[in-house]
């Protein structure tokens, strides 16, 4: 049975910063998982990206999304960084926030980490959105540090976004 231990969690106090780090990660688990609650102050739309060991390069993904009646998109990319999740922003209902879930398997192993999240945000009276992306770090290297970036350094997260960094442990 697989358990979850808690590695690291922050909560932003004071808002206006634009990227939270997880650093050290220890190298004892076989998965990680991210769990996010968060809200953008700055841009009317926001996306978290996700960046491994400061790295730029190596990062494709496929993503399906669902706006609130427009049916689903799909589209692939390849980027700088993992661009997989809407976030609430300011002209939102006040006070709401997206949440997510990160999933990185075999984040020790010396073979490319496979990336899956799932995430919903949205305008609690008019529009919701869900995202689905199954993403590619193509590194062989061992994940010791994520980062999680609001809209590429150009947003920045509310005061009381949090996020949850887990290690998966199979018993």
């Amino acid at each position: 049975m697989a358990t979850y231990k808690l590695i690291s969690s922050y909560t932003v106090s004071g808002g206006g910063i634009s990227q939270i780090s997880f650093t050290s990660i220890p190298q004892i688990y076989t998965d990680l998982v991210i769990k996010t609650s968060l809200r953008g102050i700055t841009e009317n739309t926001t996306y978290i990206e996700l960046g491994f060991n400061g790295a730029t390069t190596n990062i494709s993904a496929r993503n399906f999304n669902a706006l609130s009646g427009t049916g689903v998109n799909s589209y692939a990319y390849s980027t700088d960084l993992l661009d997989i999740a809407g976030q609430n922003t300011p002209n939102w209902t006040a006070s709401t926030f997206s949440n997510a879930e990160y999933i990185i398997t075999n984040y020790t192993a010396g073979v490319h980490k496979v990336v899956s999240m799932d995430s919903f945000s949205g305008n609690i009276t008019s529009t919701a959105y869900m995202g689905f992306t199954s993403g590619q770090y193509a590194s062989n290297t061992a994940i010791t540090s994520v980062q999680i970036i609001a809209s590429g350094g150009s947003d920045t997260f509310a005061t009381n976004s949090t996020a949850f960094l887990y290690g998966i442990a199979n018993a």
